[in-house]
């Protein structure tokens, strides 16, 4: 009888601290909104006749993770609606008007450092990475004649292709009540990448989210 109480103790001690671990590590999901400034970097060859082409973008995403109290570790996707911008080349009377639209869905993982500056309030330092399927299209239209030449953009081009995203987030996070948080703060990245003469994409801006802790 001795014996069964034993191991009914050791087994009930097991099970609190098992409950323990799993009540500190918080499962959650969020949603987040974000205003960036994307620029695209054209290539050598271009970017003497072109400057690289840069606007503002909506972004929308998702994620879900872990919280561990001073940091968490996540997965999640964003997309970036489209960004556009248009240029004209002009000699006396004849121009050359080209246009260029992006738009980005990325797929990521990331760690943030949460440290706790009150009972209700923790900052964000965190890092992301992943992968951004980039579909990107150019459009020109009109003519030049220079030097006895005449140049004619007519016509349009679209691609879609896969480069490496790395990111870095500075914020805030509020905490309403136990289960819900509100979250805010800037953020940046590099993409990398080489569709229609792109080089590589930056973007960088504000972002508010909403998550829910389980």
């Amino acid at each position: 009888m001795s014996n069964i109480v034993k191991f009914s103790t050791k087994v009930l001690v097991a099970s609190a601290l098992m409950s323990s671990v799993v009540l500190a590590e918080d499962t959650f999901v969020g949603v987040e909104g974000a205003f960036v400034q994307s620029k695209v970097n054209l290539d050598s060859e271009l970017n003497e006749a072109f400057s690289d082409p840069k606007d503002g973008a909506f972004e929308f995403g998702f994620k879900a993770g872990q919280d561990f109290g001073d940091y968490r570790l996540w997965a999640g996707y964003s997309y970036q609606a489209e960004a556009s911008d248009t240029q004209t080349i002009s000699y006396g009377t004849d121009s050359i008007n080209a246009k260029s639209t992006w738009s980005a869905h990325n797929f990521l993982v990331g760690a943030d450092y949460t440290p706790s500056l009150s009972e209700s309030f923790k900052a964000v330092v965190g890092a992301y990475g992943g992968l951004s399927v980039i579909k990107a299209k150019n459009q020109t239209d009109g003519k030049i004649t220079f030097g006895g030449s005449t140049y004619t953009g007519n016509g349009s081009q679209s691609k879609t292709d896969t480069g490496a995203i790395v990111g870095l987030r500075l914020g805030g996070i509020y905490a309403v009540d136990a289960n819900n948080e509100i979250e805010f703060g800037i953020k940046g990245d590099y993409i990398k990448t080489n569709i229609l003469d792109i080089d590589k994409a930056t973007n960088y801006g504000v972002y508010v989210g909403y998550n829910y802790k389980f």
